[in-house]
């Protein structure tokens, strides 16, 4: 059921305490439609680190567990997985000195990309299984790439790897390793950001003119374009279950691009901006609540909740910073992404009631 209540989570500046390995600071939660006193207090959490300075969520599932990457002691990327419980604990490592999980499914699968060992590969894609294990993803090209960067609960993943020509190109890993190309829209290039249960893909496909659009794939279809808001690009990030997907677009060619939501029924509508010139969806839940980033008028990225009917709204600064993404959200609305501080380190935060 569509929510037809926004709350804006939002947080005060804090000092953090030293030595704490996951800060919990209580703030308020304002009622974006109405004039209703603060509600109950959220909590807004740092996730912790491997060691390092810089850290980043990239997604959560429905029971609150938490994936993403940061830097270890050495300053190498590493993988890890988030519990209440346990913290951040790092994923073990398929080889290569980098790795990051990009995305969890509700059975606790995560997908992702690592260095590789082989010097003939670039980067893997690979899965790791809730009982540590892990294994790479089959790919075409040699040399080549390949990054998996959604699964769904029947462990379908979708992303991209490169052919033969170095040429990246979207596909789907079925959970036996089968490797599917999706096609494309005309151009060469192409490649999927998400996935649903029931096996819809939305991604980014070039034209044969060499413009980009978001496209929607299934079985019965193949890959059919999405459109744009008006412009000459447009790129397909998420898709929730209803098959409406999320990304962003161009409103003129040669423009900035916006947030878009995207459904069968009314096409692709802009979300629009906090107060600058440019915004970009990242994820979508069931209730169509969209996140993502927004650019302001000083310049800074701002992490943001919208939807349709509500429109857009910032999410907190923490201890002054003002450079932030919301990277996922789950059924809830518990949102994930990272907070940037002035010389380019990041860390990994969860928004939540």
């Amino acid at each position: 059921m569509k929510a037809n209540r926004l709350k804006l989570i939002v947080a005060t500046a804090a000092i953090m305490t030293a030595g704490l390995g996951c800060e919990e600071i209580q703030r308020a939660v304002l009622d974006a439609r109405s004039s209703d006193p603060l509600k109950v207090p959220p909590r807004f959490v740092d996730l912790g680190n491997l060691g390092g300075n810089s850290r980043t969520a990239t997604g959560i599932n429905n029971d609150g567990v938490v994936v993403g990457f940061a830097q270890n002691e050495d300053g190498l990327g590493r993988p890890f997985r988030w519990t209440s419980g346990a913290g951040m604990v790092e994923l073990a490592s398929p080889g290569g000195e980098q790795a990051r999980a990009l995305a969890i499914s509700n059975e606790g699968v995560i997908c992702g990309i690592s260095q590789s060992d082989d010097p003939d590969v670039n980067v893997d894609a690979v899965l790791w299984f809730p009982d540590g294990k892990f294994t790479r993803l089959p790919h075409l090209g040699i040399p080549g790439r390949s990054e998996a960067n959604d699964i769904n609960d029947l462990g379908q993943a979708v992303g991209g790897t490169d052919d033969e020509d170095g040429v990246r190109v979207a596909c789907l890993w079925e959970p036996d390793g089968t490797l599917v190309i999706l096609g494309n829209l005309g151009g060469d290039q192409s490649l999927a950001n998400g996935i649903n249960n029931a096996s819809q893909v939305t991604g980014v496909a070039e034209l044969e003119n060499g413009d980009t659009r978001a496209f929607l794939w299934t079985r019965e279809t193949g890959m059919v374009s999405l459109d744009t808001l008006g412009g000459d690009l447009s790129e397909g990030v998420d898709i929730n279950e209803n098959g409406h997907v999320t990304g962003r677009s161009s409103l003129e060619v040669g423009g900035n691009r916006f947030a878009f939501l995207w459904t069968p029924e009314d096409g692709m509508r802009n979300l629009g901006t906090v107060s600058g010139t440019g915004s970009q969806a990242v994820a979508i839940n069931d209730d169509d609540w969209v996140v993502g980033s927004s650019s302001t008028a000083n310049g800074n990225a701002r992490a943001f909740v919208a939807t349709i009917d509500d429109g857009m709204f910032v999410l907190a600064d923490f201890a002054g910073l003002t450079n932030n993404s919301a990277n996922a959200i789950n059924a809830s609305g518990v949102i994930v992404g990272s907070i940037n501080n002035t010389v380019g380190a990041s860390r990994a935060v969860l928004w939540r009631e």
